[in-house]
């Protein structure tokens, strides 16, 4: 199974190759996870139209506009697959290009995002829960994330563990 990664980007640059990037991190990600997803678009969202940009969606109880966003899921909707819009622009922020050539600093950045979305796509698609969908992608996340780091960062696992725990702490 392959996911088509495409990119739109509209009078903008991105800083990185965030195609490659993303078709390194989905190939990471259990295929069962993936099935029924169509494809992943990167774009940016400052090239977003006026109407799109001043859209809302609910996050977490409240709204805010898809310009802040840095990413979308985009359900299964009159026989089209579900797929995922990841804004680069609001992914790299204010990141400078040298912080992004630092591999694990860019595929964690990237992850981060991808693997939130992947998670509402999951949530969706083979594991509903009655819960936050937000918390339920953020678990996700999380859980796809760490498998990613083990294999791929084993020797930073210390850190992951000090990781977890700090997270654990602050809620």
């Amino acid at each position: 199974m392959t996911v088509q990664v495409s990119e739109h980007y509209r009078d903008w640059q991105p800083p990185v190759d965030g195609k490659r990037t993303v078709e390194y991190l989905l190939r990471q990600v259990p295929e069962a996870y993936l099935a029924g997803l169509g494809g992943v678009v990167l774009t940016n969202a400052g090239g977003l139209a006026r109407g799109r940009r001043r859209a809302r969606t609910w996050v977490r109880g409240r709204k805010i506009a898809i310009e802040d966003a840095r990413g979308l899921y985009h359900a299964t909707w009159k026989g089209q697959p579900a797929w995922i819009e990841l804004f680069i622009d609001r992914i790299c922020g204010r990141c400078p290009r040298w912080v992004l050539r630092v591999g694990l600093i860019r595929e964690w950045l990237f992850a981060e995002v991808l693997f939130h979305e992947v998670g509402h796509h999951v949530h969706a698609t083979a594991r509903k829960e009655h819960a936050d969908r937000e918390s339920v992608a953020d678990r996700w996340r999380d859980a796809i994330l760490a498998t990613y780091v083990r294999g791929r960062y084993w020797y930073l696992r210390p850190l992951t563990a000090a990781y977890g725990s700090l997270k654990r702490l602050t809620g």
